[in-house]
């Protein structure tokens, strides 16, 4: 959200940027290519500092790691699951990207369709029993009942996906829905939202 980068981005003339990027070399050829792997808010933060925020002076630098070894789904887990108000479809989205590195999937560069996420209903940590713990530390601590429950949430169809994702919706609301037809998907999804409205136009009323 535009706001949560403007109060990140006042900080950082105060405490300066306290968690450098980290970044994956994506050289081509003779012109030098980073690819940000985590901190991506700071990134623009430091835009919206530089260019909205008067008085302040930089020249354009942000601290960046290139860690040793090569890109890690693992830290990415562990930056992403690190932010407040992280969605049940971007912790599904998370759980998704994790099972499919230890899998051997090659992750996106760019925007991830839905399809490529719902590859990973097919497989569980009961294969890659050996990275069980580092996924579910990555992600936050859960337990694997928990990690199994936001992976189901694939099941949605992509319209209800990026209802859920818009609205927030947790996963204790989404589970019911993940085996019904996309048609009823969609339809329960905005019978909730209603609902929820109302309640909140009856509160402040």
């Amino acid at each position: 959200m535009v706001h949560d980068l403007v109060n990140l981005a006042v900080t950082i003339p105060d405490v300066g940027q306290a968690n450098p990027l980290t970044v994956v070399d994506a050289t081509q050829g003779v012109t030098r290519l980073y690819r940000i792997e985590t901190g991506e808010r700071r990134y623009w933060a430091t835009w919206v500092l530089r260019d909205f925020i008067p008085g302040y002076e930089s020249d354009g630098m942000i601290p960046c790691i290139i860690p040793s070894n090569r890109a890690s789904a693992f830290r990415q887990a562990k930056e992403n699951t690190a932010r407040s108000e992280l969605s049940a479809i971007a912790m599904a989205c998370q759980t998704a990207l994790l099972l499919l590195y230890i899998h051997g999937y090659q992750i996106p560069d760019g925007p991830v369709p839905h399809d490529f996420y719902r590859q990973v209903l097919s497989l569980t940590l009961r294969d890659k029993r050996e990275h069980a713990v580092e996924i579910l530390s990555s992600m936050g601590g859960i337990d694997r009942r928990q990690f199994s429950r936001f992976k189901a949430l694939l099941q949605l169809c992509d319209e209800a996906i990026e209802l859920s994702d818009r609205h927030l919706l947790d996963e204790g609301r989404l589970r019911y829905i993940t085996q019904l037809q996309p048609e009823d998907q969609i339809e329960v999804i905005h019978q909730r939202q209603r609902q929820s409205q109302s309640m909140c136009c009856n509160w402040s009323g």
